[in-house]
Order: structure tokens, then C-alpha cells, then sequence
């Protein structure tokens, strides 16, 4: 039992170094996602609330095309009653993650906003093919969306590295920890 609780570990732990590393370097949320699909097994996307497609790991594939939802005739109808679904709108104000239930094409998900100067801008969506409506990888995906969010706000540029610290290129500033991990994320959203 120990074994196999350490190898669960290791591989979340080894998920959240490789995460850190890929900011660290200023890749982009497309690579963020590709990091994640092993280990969270579900597509994934990042959405615009304008409905753009920003980043998406199997998610094209099975439920839209690259670009705006909207932009095409096949998909005007699902993105106007999306507007106007009372339980969309209510979803924007929430904080943390959430299960949403689709009313037009059936594939709920579960997802967590991201906010840009408080505002909700962005979603990234965990797509829930099977129905299970299982929560269980919602902090995940919620330190995900923390990630992604850094990236949104700092243009994934890389940072530069001094003595014991790194530099974003709008001067913001994350110590280096004596074991060596860097904390990309604000105190409140670190765990």
C-alpha cells in the first residue's frame, strides 16, 4: 500500500515540477495542457468568454473546432443558447471549480474560471465524456487554471533568473525556495 501511494505521489509531484518547469521557461497554455491530458485523462480547453478557443488538448476533436465556437452556421445556435442559459450566466461569478451541465450538445464538464484583473475572461473546461460527473480532479484543474492564469497575465513570456530568484518581464518577482521550487502562484493559491 505504501508503494503504491508513493508512485501516486511521485506522479503528481512529477506533473507539478514539469507544470513549474514549462513556466519557468515561458511555454505556452497549449503546452501546459499537453503536460496535464496524461495525467488527468479527459480533454481539455481553454476558453475565451467570447467563446475563442485559446488552447485545447483533444477537445477540438470531440466537441469543437479551432477558433471561435460561433463562427460558423453549424455552430451559431449552440452559442446563442449558451448566452442565454440563466445557469451559464450564474457560472460566471464563481470562483474555484465547478461542474457545469450543457444544454445543447450534452458534454458537461467540469471547469474552473480565470479571472483577468478580477474579471472572468477565460475557462478552462475538464470535458466529462462518460457523464461520471466526478469532482475528484477539480483542484487539479483549479491549480491548473493557476498556471494558466499566470501565463495570461504575463504573456508566457520567460523569466530571467538572478541570484535566488526569478524575473518576469514586468518586473514581478519569485524567490527560490531553499529546496529549490519556485511558487508561481499568489500565497492564497498555492495549495
Amino acid at each position: 500500500v505504501y508503494n503504491a501511494l508513493e508512485q501516486i505521489f511521485e506522479r503528481y509531484d512529477s506533473w507539478y515540477s514539469d507544470l513549474m518547469e514549462s513556466r519557468l521557461q515561458g511555454q505556452s497554455i497549449q503546452t501546459l495542457l499537453e503536460l496535464s491530458y496524461p495525467l488527468l485523462q479527459s480533454p481539455l480547453v481553454v476558453v475565451g468568454m467570447d467563446f475563442s478557443v485559446i488552447a485545447a488538448v483533444r477537445g477540438e476533436e470531440v466537441m469543437m473546432p479551432r477558433g471561435v465556437f460561433g463562427s460558423t452556421e453549424e455552430t451559431y445556435n449552440a452559442i446563442t443558447t449558451l448566452k442565454q442559459d440563466k445557469a451559464y450566466s450564474d457560472c460566471l461569478e464563481l470562483d474555484g471549480y465547478f461542474y457545469y451541465r450543457a444544454p445543447v450538445d450534452g458534454y458537461n464538464s467540469l471547469c474552473v474560471n480565470i479571472k483577468k484583473y478580477g474579471r472572468t475572461s477565460f475557462r478552462l473546461l475538464m470535458l466529462d465524456l462518460e457523464n461520471t460527473q466526478d469532482l475528484s480532479a477539480g483542484f487539479l484543474l483549479q491549480m491548473l487554471a493557476g498556471l494558466i492564469e499566470h501565463a495570461l497575465l504575463h504573456n508566457t513570456a520567460p523569466l530571467s533568473r538572478e541570484a535566488g530568484r526569478y524575473l518576469c518581464p514586468r518586473g514581478h518577482s519569485f524567490d527560490r525556495a531553499a529546496p529549490g521550487y519556485v511558487h508561481l502562484l499568489p500565497a492564497n493559491r498555492k495549495h
